[in-house]
């Protein structure tokens, strides 16, 4: 029979999963400060590299699931950082970034290395 200690200490999912969510944690510590969860500052980012883009270009490009993609841009959309913009398909929302989402970019590199600086440490 496998242990919960086998589990915690061996299975590389586990520990793969377990880090992954640490390293989050460790990254939206650093842009809590800048009022922004990492996640939104990656889509930011996406949509930066992008131009206009929808909600399926965006999660591919960080490889985010399209629920994280859609509440934050719901947020960013709110925030002004980014607004829907009309493409030949209405069914289909796209989205741009605006120029406080460009400037809020901009800004948050510095926490973004603060992010990275966090991460190695673990």
């Amino acid at each position: 029979m496998i242990s919960l200690h086998d589990i915690v200490t061996q299975d590389p999912c586990y520990i793969a999963r377990k880090r992954a969510a640490l390293m989050t944690l460790a990254c939206n510590k650093a842009f809590a400060p800048f009022g922004m969860r990492y996640t939104q500052w990656l889509t930011l980012l996406a949509v930066k590299e992008l131009g206009i883009a929808g909600l399926t270009e965006i999660g591919e490009f960080f490889g985010l699931d399209r629920s994280t993609i859609k509440r934050n841009i719901i947020r960013l959309e709110t925030s002004r950082h980014v607004e829907g913009v009309k493409g030949p398909d209405k069914r289909r929302a796209l989205y741009k970034l605006t120029d406080k989402g460009e400037m809020w970019l901009k800004m948050g590199k510095h926490w973004w290395q603060e992010a990275m600086k966090a991460v190695e440490k673990m």
